[in-house]
This record gives structure tokens, sequence and C-alpha cells, in this order.
């Protein structure tokens, strides 16, 4: 564990497990065998919450106070849940959720509300978007309908990350260029000189504009940094 940025690092015994993590608002969240977990960033003051995880498959995202959990129980016919929070994972409501219940997905909250999901089907996946902080996310996904998405090809280990409430950038997950948006999913675009990449172990921003990705290229797994909120990214050297 880290509390300067990554400067140093101290090893944590833990009793059980972590079985998922995540970081807003200044403090962090761990699943620790079933049980919900908070500490602020800057120390080890790790406090149980009062709500159990989901079973397996589930995921677990972080913004400003917002908690959210993705996976079981199913919503008929074939939906998982939604756990949300408002109050730094004190307490949860429960919505139907965007992806199947058998095959987990991940959520990615940006500003403003809007949540993104990406949900696995069995070979390829489907992208998702709420616009009021993951409580719903409309069944119309057609760019030809008002305010749908234009669903780019992607496969399960597909991966988004938000700049900003409109523009993210996505990894479809079989290698290939990054996509863009700035009108949240209604158009994609190529960004330029990533066509190289086979591969994307991780993708985030800790800005609307400066973001990092661990790629894979042929030969070798690179670091890249972006400064313009996606639209171009270089390779940082690591020593």
């Amino acid at each position: 564990m880290t509390h300067d940025g990554g400067s140093s690092w101290d090893r944590v015994a833990l009793a059980r497990k972590i079985g998922a993590f995540a970081l807003g608002g200044g403090d962090a969240y761990a699943v620790i065998g079933r049980v919900l977990e908070r500490s602020p960033v800057g120390r080890s003051a790790w406090r149980r919450l009062a709500v159990r995880a989901p079973r397996l498959p589930f995921s677990l995202a972080a913004r400003a106070s917002d908690v959210w959990f993705l996976g079981p129980p199913r919503h008929r016919p074939d939906f998982d849940t939604v756990m949300l929070s408002a109050n730094r994972g004190s307490t949860f409501t429960s919505r139907k959720g965007p992806c199947l219940s058998e095959l987990g997905g991940t959520l990615v909250p940006a500003p403003a509300g809007v949540v993104w999901a990406v949900c696995p089907t069995g070979n390829m996946a489907l992208l998702a978007l709420s616009t009021n902080g993951g409580r719903s996310f409309p069944s119309i996904e057609s760019v030809h309908e008002h305010g749908g998405l234009r669903q780019p090809g992607l496969v399960n280990s597909a991966r988004i990350a938000a700049a900003s409430a409109r523009v993210a950038v996505l990894s479809r997950g079989a290698g290939g260029a990054l996509l863009r948006t700035t009108d949240a999913g209604r158009h994609w675009r190529s960004v330029p000189r990533t066509v190289r990449i086979k591969g994307v172990f991780w993708l985030g921003f800790t800005t609307s504009r400066v973001g990092a990705a661990l790629v894979q290229l042929r030969h070798r797994t690179e670091l890249w940094r972006t400064t313009d909120g996606g639209a171009t990214w270089h390779s940082v050297p690591i020593r």
C-alpha cells in the first residue's frame, strides 16, 4: 500500500483475499471476503461497512461520494443488479443492471452522472451508458434512435476510460486502434498512431486531460500517456 503517490510502498497483512478495489472522493474501498471496507487514502484506517458484496461475478466502482456494485442477483429476464450508494458506501439501493447476470461487467463512472458499462455477452461485449448515476441504462442503443449509442464491435476484454461526461477512450479488446468519443458515444473515431496495439491491460484518466494506458505491442509492453484527453498518446520510458 502507498500513501505518497507511489514513491514508497508497505506490505499490508490482510486476513482474507481482496475481491475488489476502488478509489473515489479521497477514500479507498476494498471487498475483503464479502465485506466492503473503507479507508481514507492518506492513511490505513479501514472501517467495515454494513453491506455484503454480491456473489461472483461482481465489480466495484467509486467516484466522489458515490459507490457502485454490479453483479447478482438476477433481474428477469437475464439482467444483473446495480447497487448504488450516494453516502460513501453506508447504505445502498438496488436497480436493474445493464449486463447479463451470469457473465459480469464493469462500470466506469464519469462526471455529471454519466456511468459507462462494458458487458460481456460470451465472445463479444456490449457498451451501455447511464446519464443518471447508474439508476438506469436505457435500452435504446442504436445511433439511429434519439440519444442512442453507436456500438463499436467489442470483445469480452474491452475497456473504456472516461475523461469527462462526454469524452471517453475505448479499447475494443481485440487489438487495433483506440477509439475516442467527444459526444458521449454518439460517434467514435480512431485515435492516431494507436493501430499497433495488440492488447490493453489498463486504461484510465486522472484528470480530464491526463490519462495513462498499459499496452501490449508486438514484441513489448509499454506505458503510454496522454495530456489532451486521449486525442494523442506517447510512450513513457520506464527505468
